[in-house]
């Protein structure tokens, strides 16, 4: 088996991941969604039985506080029994190494740095404890999990690492000394809150060509982007990274091939107009495409990110939303479902969240 859950994480994202035989199944996170939606991933790990609150892996895949907030506040009070075998995430330390949010990233550290003093291997062991990034030249980095999940990293590079580093060193130093445990520890006892700070007829191929700006943000830039393999089942789960990074890890991924298929992709910055592209679906097919948020932030999706995926399909595909929004609800058409191809799968009840099986 080979299942994704989009946990209902707000504006944020949180992937609960399954594989395995129904005698064992091994289980991957991959980040934890804003303080707010912090209940989600507590509760989905506390359905297990204590002996069994095990994860192969936790991604954390960039330091926007609507993916790493969760994170901060269940390692504060972790739930009885949870044990991780390892996390993936890039912290100041590796980006000095040489290659907004940052607070919490901060705060972060200081639970990681606790753990590899214990159990050394435990942060970025996968990696010889070194950043999480793509050489310019040369084979992807895969890694095997025990339980045959295969992930092949697809970014970020050692380019979108320095310029984090820039926007890291920006934001923070009015706060505290850049990659300083003790004055991380020091604020994060004090901040319990970890606060981060259209409707009408569509027309898909129109919105799809509208004209398309790429994000600039360092912080989504920098985002641990993964193709998880299991049981002859793929999966892309694209962060929140730029298309036109996401499209060159592809190209390397299957060197050759005109579009990369994959079981699913997890769409990138939530449906963002800025993170998807034309070039980068024109790269990709897929029966079903995962959007996680409920809108309540930036009113993601945006429309032209959802009819770009639609207008580039070579197949009838499916739109699965883990909340029923009003930004999202118009994709609910019959009429259009019908006239592009598609369908679609929403939370079913007010609480958000949806469990798709590869």
């Amino acid at each position: 088996m080979f299942s994704i859950e989009m946990l209902p994480a707000k504006d944020g994202d949180c992937l609960w991941i399954e594989y395995g035989k129904p005698d064992g199944v091994n289980r991957v996170v991959i980040d934890g969604g804003p303080l707010g939606a912090n209940d989600a991933l507590r509760s989905r790990i506390e359905k297990l039985p204590v002996p069994d609150r095990n994860l192969e892996l936790l991604v954390v895949t960039h330091i926007d506080s609507d993916h790493i907030a969760g994170i901060v506040k269940l390692f504060q009070s972790p739930p009885e029994g949870l044990f991780i075998k390892q996390v993936w995430f890039n912290a100041y330390r590796h980006l000095v190494e040489g290659y907004l949010g940052a607070k919490e990233a901060e705060f972060l550290t200081v639970y990681l740095q606790k753990i590899e003093d214990k159990r050394p291997g435990f942060w970025n062991g996968a990696f010889g404890g070194k950043a999480v990034v793509v050489p310019d030249e040369g084979p992807l980095p895969q890694r095997n999990l025990e339980g045959g999940l295969k992930l092949t990293v697809l970014g970020p590079d050692a380019k979108a690492l320095r310029a984090l580093k820039r926007d890291w060193d920006k934001v923070i130093r009015d706060y505290m000394t850049p990659g300083s445990l003790e004055e991380a520890e020091e604020l994060l006892k004090k901040d319990k809150r970890y606060r981060p700070g259209y409707l009408g007829t569509i027309d898909v191929h129109g919105l799809a060509q509208q004209q398309f700006v790429e994000d600039t943000s360092a912080a989504n830039g920098s985002g641990i982007v993964v193709v998880a393999e299991y049981d002859n089942k793929t999966c892309l789960l694209a962060a929140d990274a730029f298309p036109s990074k996401i499209a060159a890890g592809l190209k390397r991924f299957r060197s050759g091939v005109q579009r990369c298929s994959f079981d699913a992709v997890k769409v990138p910055h939530h449906g963002s107009h800025h993170n998807n592209s034309n070039e980068l679906y024109q790269g990709i097919d897929s029966p079903v495409f995962l959007i996680s948020t409920d809108g309540s932030k930036h009113e993601h999706p945006d429309q032209e990110a959802i009819a770009r995926i639609l207008d580039n399909k070579r197949r009838k595909v499916e739109l699965v939303f883990n909340y029923l929004s009003d930004f999202n609800c118009v994709w609910n058409s019959e009429t259009l479902k019908g006239s592009a191809g598609y369908t679609t799968c929403y939370a079913s009840d007010g609480n958000g969240g949806t469990k798709t099986k590869i």
